[in-house]
């Protein structure tokens, strides 16, 4: 119960915190129903990661200071509009295509309510997203991971995690994620009610919610949905700069645009295509001064953070570029270790014309799993409306900058461009930021096209096939939090079950102390050990290293004592050849510096929906550093 208050109130906080500051910019009545509540939660949830920052900076992440920044948040839901705006009342009557979409949606909600009602169990999530607000409150301050990818990055989205595990725990916690994951459907079914039926907005807030990327990443920690929910307010906002001509709406698109930013370094992309309808503006100068300024204020505290700490905003990208000189955070070595292997797997297709015109289609048609477009991508909404939408833009080519969504369009596919070309991580669901605003853009085109060429039965008709399909995948993807909640099933059995390498876990948190330290290699376990823990990764860190081949034994208990690391939790596969971590712990233990302290079998699968598949028994072994004894 204490969680769910939590969430709840943490929610009300981002609305009343948005809501104050639309007001402030006098935009807030421009706005109503579903459209101002996205609004003013995408507005409060980036101010509240944003302040969150300064807080942990200054070491405030006690109960009293998270409390208190929740209180004043609430207290911005007094400037709320009591009633909605005229022109957003509706008489439209409720039909039976209306309970049916309604029903599909209380359905969708509720499986995301297993989810949001059971433990974690996302990797990402475990390694970083969650563990990171866990290790900043257990030291009551911000801390410089300096790891690649998932350690020194912008963590905005991560900090107000911190505030729902810091107040309410981990049930708060993953009701937070769940209620941040259905806002983008919120906003989106706002945006699409000015200009379509209430049926087709609820069509596309459906559509959007069972996305297969959605189903991934919505109830997790994973930031793409909360970017997503963001970078669609900042449509939003442009589009009413454009039409309004003026700067104030400008100024809000920046900020949103800034938090973004400090959500990932792909949020840097987005902020610059979103600037470019803003080009178009009659005030242009002083438009994209306001947006710039707001971007950076909003956007660039982690970058400042990184820089101070590593020498490199975007660590470890500029390392070479500023000639950065080797030091215990990063080498020379580390850093071509981690530009051949990271980019050979995360940007597998060639960066040309053809892949750029073809990777919409071939993410889509032929599922490669390097890209993860078969369990995460977007759907096959985009190609079913694809030739329908082009007709309708092409029936209102005469006048298509006047179009309500064409700023959408056109950031849309800016970030695309920018996306493709730049070599960012090739994974699909990295388009999710971008995809609200197209499903918007084809439904907006496409009812156009149906409604005068009459073919609004058909469409009706494929739109309903979508939504089958992936309410069908969803419905097999909550299977498993299904079951732990109508069962009562323990944590812990359900962890073991979805979690590689679980199973040692409950023996480290039962026999080590908080003056321990535990170094793992298996980024899923970080979050779910409650003492010290210390991760390290063959590619992102050079801190301890752990993937040189052969790995020098003195080398490594230095680095590892150095640390504070006093045991190590190491997977083994019996029978397999020894990798090289393996080879130089068992020297350690032959030399007198480690000893088996436990060992626990456990589950090694390829898919949690899927746990059956690809299944094997791994070893777990956990070893204890001798201090004092060893010889090195």
């Amino acid at each position: 119960m204490i969680g769910a208050l939590v969430a709840i109130a943490i929610c009300g906080a981002c609305i009343g915190a948005g809501a104050a500051l639309l007001a402030g910019l006098r935009l807030l009545r421009e706005f109503g129903g579903a459209e101002r509540i996205g609004m003013a939660f995408a507005l409060g949830f980036g101010v509240l990661g944003w302040i969150l920052f300064f807080f942990a900076w200054l070491g405030w992440l006690d109960r009293v200071a998270l409390g208190a920044l929740v209180a004043v948040g609430l207290i911005g839901l007094a400037v709320l509009p009591r009633t909605p705006s005229r022109e957003h009342r509706s008489t439209e009557p409720f039909d039976g295509v209306f309970w049916a979409l309604l029903i599909a949606l209380a359905l969708v909600l509720a499986a995301d309510l297993c989810e949001g009602l059971s433990p974690p169990v996302d990797a990402d999530s475990l390694a970083y997203h969650f563990a990171l607000p866990k290790q900043f409150l257990s030291a009551g301050r911000l801390e410089f991971v300096p790891r690649a990818v998932d350690g020194a990055v912008p963590l905005l989205p991560q900090m107000t995690y911190l505030v729902a595990l810091g107040l309410g725990g981990e049930r708060a916690l993953t009701l937070w994620t769940m209620a941040t994951g259905w806002m983008p459907a919120v906003l989106l079914y706002g945006i699409c009610r000015t200009r379509l039926s209430r049926n087709w907005s609820l069509a596309a807030a459906l559509l959007l919610l069972t996305t297969p990327a959605m189903l991934y990443s919505g109830g997790s920690g994973q930031v793409e949905p909360r970017m997503a929910l963001m970078a669609l307010a900042t449509a939003i906002a442009i589009a009413r700069a454009l039409s309004t001509r003026r700067l104030t709406p400008a100024v809000a698109a920046g900020l949103l645009a800034g938090f973004v930013v400090a959500s990932k370094y792909t949020g840097l992309l987005f902020a610059a295509a979103a600037a470019l309808p803003l080009l178009f503006h009659r005030r242009a100068p002083a438009a994209l001064i306001g947006y710039g300024v707001a971007a950076a204020l909003a956007g660039l505290q982690w970058y400042a953070w990184n820089y101070a700490n590593s020498g490199d905003p975007v660590f470890p990208l500029l390392f070479q570029a500023l000639h950065l000189p080797d030091s215990d955070i990063w080498t020379q070595a580390q850093d071509a270790v981690f530009r051949s292997l990271f980019y050979q797997v995360e940007n597998p297709l060639p960066r040309d014309l053809f892949w750029f015109l073809a990777y919409p289609f071939g993410a889509t048609l032929w599922p490669d799993p390097t890209i993860e477009s078969g369990r995460t991508g977007l759907g096959p909404l985009g190609l079913v409306l694809l030739p329908f939408a082009l007709a309708g833009a092409w029936q209102a080519r005469g006048r298509l900058a006047a179009q309500p969504f064409a700023a959408f369009a056109v950031v849309t596919f800016a970030y695309y461009v920018l996306w493709f070309v730049t070599g960012s991580s090739q994974r699909v669901r990295h388009l999710l930021i971008v995809y609200p605003m197209l499903v918007a853009c084809f439904l907006f085109a496409t009812t156009r096209w149906s409604t005068r060429s009459g073919a609004s039965h058909p469409i009706a008709f494929a739109i309903a096939l979508i939504l089958v399909l992936q309410i069908g995948g969803q419905v097999v993807y909550a299977a498993s939090y299904l079951r732990h909640v109508a069962s009562g099933e323990e944590r812990t059995t359900f962890l073991s079950r979805n979690v590689i390498g679980y199973d040692v876990v409950p023996w480290i948190n039962m026999n080590l102390r908080s003056t321990d330290k535990i170094l793992v290699i298996e980024r899923q376990l970080v979050y779910l050990i409650d003492v010290p823990v210390f991760y390290a990764h063959q590619i992102d860190g050079a801190v301890i290293d752990v993937g040189s081949n052969p790995i020098n034994q003195a080398r490594l208990w230095h680095q590892m004592t150095r640390q504070g690391v006093t045991h190590v939790a190491l997977p083994t596969v019996p029978g397999d050849p020894p990798q090289p971590l393996e080879n130089a712990l068992m020297g350690l233990v032959d030399n007198g510096c480690a000893t088996h302290v436990h060992s626990a079998d456990t589950a090694h699968f390829a898919s949690r929906t899927f746990a059956t598949e690809g299944r094997v028994i791994i070893r777990e072994e956990v070893l204890a550093l001798n201090l004092v004894a060893c010889r090195l």
